[in-house]
């Protein structure tokens, strides 16, 4: 609701990594069980790459991708290479993807990117970070422990406002290239 109140449209999608979140079932994981297909972090690539296809088919526009953990990881990789990726938001991301090197894949990247995580995770994008050429790069760390990943966003996170406030000013930044 808050990207909508921020001027975003916006697609949550579940993809086939993943089980339950606020005693919700990932049905895409779940048919992807069923149906015998991978469902580890690199196959929920093909979900995401499917999901800014649809979006910007549909709309014609760009689209900008918020990853959390391993999605966050996914997000940048995909965003440095997709041309319908205009930016991406990525919580908590890491080396978290089998046989990939993030920070490598990501070297170069140079779309306007915003990273954060929890206060303890700072050290684990630092890497990935670091290879990041964008001349709108935000990196957050909070006052506060905060929490992994997008919950970060989520009223019931105790200083969930702080991150909002830096998610806020990204955009605002975006809006105005």
């Amino acid at each position: 609701k808050k990207f909508n109140q921020l001027g975003y449209n916006c697609l949550a999608i579940d993809a086939r990594s993943g089980d339950k979140c606020n005693d919700m079932t990932n049905e895409t994981a779940k048919r992807a069980k069923a149906a015998k297909k991978g469902t580890d972090y690199m196959d929920a690539e093909q979900d995401i790459i499917a999901a800014i296809d649809y979006i910007s088919n549909k709309t014609g526009e760009k689209v900008v991708l918020v990853g959390s953990s391993y999605s966050a990881a996914l997000a940048l990789k995909i965003g440095k290479a997709n041309e319908n990726v205009e930016a991406v938001l990525a919580f908590s991301p890491g080396e978290y993807l089998k046989n990939v090197d993030v920070a490598a894949e990501v070297k170069g990247f140079s779309k306007p990117v915003f990273i954060t995580s929890a206060k303890k995770e700072a050290k684990d994008y630092e890497k990935i970070a670091a290879g990041i050429e964008s001349s709108v790069k935000d990196i957050f760390v909070p006052s506060e422990e905060g929490i992994h990943g997008s919950r970060a966003l989520w009223e019931e996170t105790k200083n969930h406002s702080e991150y909002w406030e830096a998610v806020e000013k990204f955009i605002a930044k975006l809006k105005g290239a």
